[in-house]
Formats: structure tokens, sequence, C-alpha cells
């Protein structure tokens, strides 16, 4: 049948367009591929030593390819929860009513302890060449989330080397790969909110299944349409808003149609749902300043 349509559009002199057809099904047969050798293969555990090891040293020797893996089943574990009256009303950002919105709200929860946990983990690395190792960790674990589709814990992973006690220590950005400092920017620039999450939203709408959105873009896109239209209209209710509303909830739930099926890896699946984190702001900056100290500038 492709090749059919392909070569139909070609005889109409629809060159470029049977090209784009083409290069765009080679691109979605290659994801889809991708992701089924995923599920059969067989992930190697780690192999933890009689004495034990450090959950630092757990995560610094487990590969980014099974990690990934590992934080999409968690983090689809919760999404997959998730329930259209947990969306009504902002009842995840309301005191009174955020009892309404238990999932949600546990989604929210694990995004910025993935963000705590990446700052956690560099900062806890004392010695430069470690650091640089747990980076550029984080970046390969980010690339593997990217071609998973997972893009909530994309963004929490962003975040998190994105905070200040993180982004200041040039010295350890200094020894990061090119490489994978390129990676980072394309991946700041996807999840980018300018435009409205444009790049994102339209990576998202490329992504082949299963996926799994940011949910803060569509929590902020529902509390724009709750805020910025009347109930009713003239004595009559807004439907056109109801009808807005129930599509963004209808994108957010379709994706828990077509969940991860990976098996779980021991270990690591259970430190990555944990996710052992210090959740104090200060102590973090304490820490990034004790392993890289400021340098007074020499006077003239």
């Amino acid at each position: 049948m492709y090749s059919f349509v392909n070569s139909t559009l070609k005889e109409d002199g629809h060159v470029d367009m049977a090209n784009a057809l083409h290069k765009l099904l080679d691109t979605k047969v290659a994801e889809r591929e991708e992701k089924t050798r995923l599920m059969f293969s067989i992930m190697k555990p780690i192999n933890i030593p009689d004495g034990g090891l450090a959950l630092l040293d757990i995560f610094l020797e487990v590969d980014p390819e099974i990690a990934a893996i590992q934080l999409s089943l968690i983090d689809f574990s919760i999404y997959g929860k998730i329930r259209p009256s947990e969306l009504l009303n902002q009842s995840w950002n309301k005191a009174k009513l955020k009892y309404r919105s238990p999932n949600v709200l546990a989604m929210i929860e694990r995004s910025t302890r993935i963000s705590l946990w990446v700052a956690t983990t560099i900062v806890y690395c004392d010695r430069l060449p470690q650091r640089v190792k747990a980076i550029e960790k984080m970046i390969d674990i980010e690339h593997h989330l990217f071609k998973l589709g997972n893009f909530n814990c994309l963004m929490g992973i962003n975040a998190g080397l994105a905070l200040s006690p993180i982004h200041r220590l040039k010295k350890t950005w200094k020894r990061v790969s090119t490489e994978r400092k390129e990676k980072l920017e394309k991946y700041h620039e996807i999840m980018s909110p300018n435009s409205s999450y444009k790049l994102y939203r339209n990576a998202l709408r490329e992504a082949t299944p299963p996926v799994l959105p940011y949910l803060g873009t569509s929590l902020t896109d529902l509390t724009f349409m709750d805020d910025g239209n009347p109930d009713m209209l003239n004595g009559l209710i807004n439907f056109h808003k109801r009808e807005m509303i129930f599509g963004s909830i209808r994108e957010v739930l379709q994706p828990q149609g077509s969940p991860y099926t990976f098996p779980v890896v021991e270990p690591i699946y259970s430190f990555l749902r944990e996710l052992p984190h210090n959740p104090s702001d200060t102590e973090l900056w304490d820490l990034s300043n004790y392993i890289e100290p400021k340098t007074e500038k020499k006077k003239k």
C-alpha cells in the first residue's frame, strides 16, 4: 500500500511530498522497531558484591538505557492511574480540593523528586571525575528517555541539571564532553516553554507510542481554559469551554492505553522508585559551594 501511494505521488509530480512521506514512514518504522527490540530484550541485572554498594555507586554503575526504562515504568505506573475527575476544576491546585487529584499530585511530586535527586546525586560526588561522570550519566539517561517518549521525566532531569547548585559548577561543566553538552542543549530547547512549548508539543505529536507526556503543560492548558472562559454565556452553559477542557483531558488520558511493557530490573527499579534526595535547597547550595568553592577575584 505504501509503495503504491509513494509511486502514485511521484507519477503525479509530487516528488517532494513522496520523499517526505518516505522519510517520515522510515522514521516511524525505525522507532517502532527500536521499542519492540527493547520490549523483548533481556535486561542485565546489576551485580552487587556481597559487601553491597553505596547508593551513589549503584547509580554510577547502571546502564543509562536500563535506568531510562525503569524510570519510564515507574512514572507510567503513576500516570496510568490518573482519572478524568482529577483534572477538573483545577483540583490539584486548590487546598480544599486536592483530595480529588491524588494521582495528579503524585505525578507532580514525582517530577520535583526527580529534579532534587539529580542535584543531590551530583553534589554528593566529592571528586571532580565522579561529578563529571554523574552529569554525563544524567544526560545519557535523557537521551534514552527522549527515544522512549518519556517527556515528563526528561523535563524533571532537565530541571535538576538547571538548578543553581548544579549550574554554578563551572569546573565540572568544563570537563563534560562537548557531545553531552550539545545533547543537553537540544533537550533544553525541546522542553523550553517558548511559544507555549511549541517544540515539545511537536515532538510529542511525532513520538511513537508508548509515550509519557509532560503533565505540567497539560495542567497549564487546563488552568488557562478554566480561568480564561466563563462558565455561563448570556445565562446559558458555555459548552465551548467544556469542549476545550474535555479535549485537553482526552489528550492527557489517551497515552494510558499504550503502557510501557518492559521487564523490571532490580535493584535499580527500587532505587529509582525511591530516588534518595536532599530536599533542602540550603544544604544543596552549601554542598555545591563545598565541592567547588567560590574563587575570589584578584585585586588589581
